[in-house]
Order: C-alpha cells, then structure tokens, then sequence
C-alpha cells in the first residue's frame, strides 16, 4: 500500500519517515462580513533511525534539507492520500505558509531510535464569492475599456447637498450627490485543489487590476458607478471621480487591493440640458440731466453653446422706447 505523501516544494517530507494529519481548523475574517478562510494544517513525522540503516548522516541530510526547504514561504503543499497499489488522491496542492516547525539541529537531537517532527502550514481561502457583502462595477464614458470590477463594498456613505442662489431664497443653484465607499478587491489562490497546482501570480495580477483602475479613473471622464446586485442594483448612474486611493497588499496568503473611492453627482439641474442665468443689476441717476440708467450684468452657464445662446434670447430684456 502506497504511504501518504507531503511534498513541500520540491522536498518529499515522506521520505523523512510516516507522515500523520493530526488537525486542520478554519477560521474566517473579517469577523462583520468573513469573506476570508484561514486554514491551519498540522502534521507529525514519526522517524526512525533504522530506517536508514542507522546511518547518521543520510538522518541529518533528509533532515536538513528539509529544514532548508522549509525556510522558503509560499511554496507549493502537495498532499497525496495513500493508495492500494499506486498514489492516491491529490487532496491539496496549492502555495501554503509554513507556521512552525521543530526540526532538530542534530540528527540524533531527540533519540537515536525514534523522533517525531511537528510542522505547521497555513493558507488562506478567498470566500467573498460566498459572501453577502455587495460588489460595485466602475464604466468608463462609452464602455470603454471595460468595465471595473471593484470586487467587495465594505462601507457605502451617500449624502445630498443643496446650493442655493440666496440663503434668503429657496431657489437653487444646484443639488448634488456624494458617495464615499471603500472596499477590496481579493485575489486569492483558490480553494483546496485536485491536482491542478495554483500558480503564485497574485502580485502581477494586483498591479494589473490597480493599473486599469487608475487609467479610468485618471481619465476625466464621467464614469457609471454600480452598487449591488446586477438585477436589484442599490446605486447605479454617472459620476464624476472626486478622489482615489489604493493599498496593495500581495500576501504572504492572499493578495488584495484595499481602495477608497470618493465621487459626486448632479441631482439638479439636468447637466444634460440646463441652462442658468446669474445676473447683477444697479441703478443710477443723473441729477442735472434727469436721467436714470439701469445696468445689468452677468453669465449664463450652460452645456452647450446653443443652450447659452436662447437662453440669452429668452431673457433679454427689451429696450426702452423699442416700440416707440
């Protein structure tokens, strides 16, 4: 019968003698919305001297060259179950984290017959797909390039805010929106896997995602900001960036970008159509000659030069004496 198997690397821990799983526990973070698994992995080696043909130093060279191989983090864990004949399943291959280890310095550090060696591997599962934080889309102007994923919303702050031509009128100038969210986008190494090794990408992934994501941004362009499910969406419309700040984070478990995104709206007047006339007005008088004058000026704000220019017409006042 085939034994069961633990490569760390390109080192068979196997080898040093029988390889026991004596726990594995899980614990999920953050602990308001756990979008993450932590998974400890505890084995034991039960290794003896004989098994060597009590050769010391063939003991100390599998057991320092494990020691070595241990010193590298974030490589990749196999652990195959025994089989009847040939190798069993592949119940994990993926990078791990190595927590402790007590292997000996000496050889015969704990007993000439039988040692037992203690290791400790930790990894990390992204779980934000089983999730029920909501997820947030950015869009540039016309779609491209395509849309952000800004992965999970950890916090959602919306306020309104009211500018008015007088604070003894209650006539607007302009009602906006603000948003003020931040979340994080994760790019784990995937769950347990079958075979199939998970390549250690999460850096250049990272740098990839953050790259895009200021592009678009650093556009100056309207972007549609999207918030909540795809078929019951929470916030959806264009919004102008105010400010973005990004964290990188590769690891040593899972790599993710915590960002922070500020960005404001127009609820008043339609920006796709206004146009707004802000005037000044004096009067003043010519005591000799009898003559009054009355002088305005100002501006209109508009979205188009064809906007401004009937919006001058229609308030345009008619000269005196125009009619006779």
């Amino acid at each position: 019968m085939s034994p069961l198997q633990l490569f760390y690397g390109t080192i068979p821990l196997h080898e040093l003698g029988i390889v026991s799983i004596l726990s594995q526990s899980s614990a999920f973070s953050p602990e308001e919305f756990p979008q993450r698994e932590t998974r400890t992995l505890q084995c034991r080696i039960d290794t003896w001297e004989n098994d060597t043909g009590y050769n010391y130093d063939l003991l100390y060279a599998k057991i320092t060259a494990a020691r070595d191989a241990l010193k590298a983090q974030n490589q990749v864990l196999k652990w195959v179950s025994p089989g009847a004949d040939t190798e069993g399943d592949t119940l994990l291959e993926r990078p791990v984290m190595v927590v402790s280890h007590d292997l000996p310095e000496d050889g015969n550090a704990w007993g000439i017959y039988h040692q037992q060696i203690n290791i400790v591997f930790r990894y990390e599962v992204d779980t934000s797909a089983e999730s029920t934080t909501l997820t947030a889309i950015a869009t540039g102007h016309g779609g491209v390039p395509a849309p952000i994923q800004l992965g999970q919303v950890h916090t959602w702050k919306d306020d309104y805010q009211n500018t008015f031509y007088s604070e003894w009128r209650n006539n607007r100038r302009r009602s906006q929106g603000n948003i003020t969210c931040s979340g994080e986008i994760i790019r784990g190494l995937g769950d347990t896997g079958n075979g199939t090794t998970v390549t250690d990408n999460r850096l250049a992934l990272l740098v990839a995602d953050l790259t895009h994501i200021k592009t678009q941004l650093q556009a100056g362009q309207y972007i549609t900001l999207q918030y909540g499910p795809s078929d019951n969406r929470v916030f959806d419309r264009d919004v102008k960036v105010e400010s973005f700040s990004a964290d990188i984070d590769q690891g040593p478990l899972i790599g993710k970008i915590k960002w922070s995104l500020t960005v404001s709206y127009t609820l008043f007047p339609d920006e796709a159509t206004y146009a707004a006339a802000e005037f000044q007005s004096s009067r003043s008088q010519d005591m000799e000659s009898g003559r009054e004058t009355l002088a305005i000026s100002g501006r209109i704000l508009a979205a188009t030069e064809a906007l401004a220019v009937s919006k001058l017409a229609h308030d345009r006042l008619p000269r005196q004496g125009a009619h006779g």
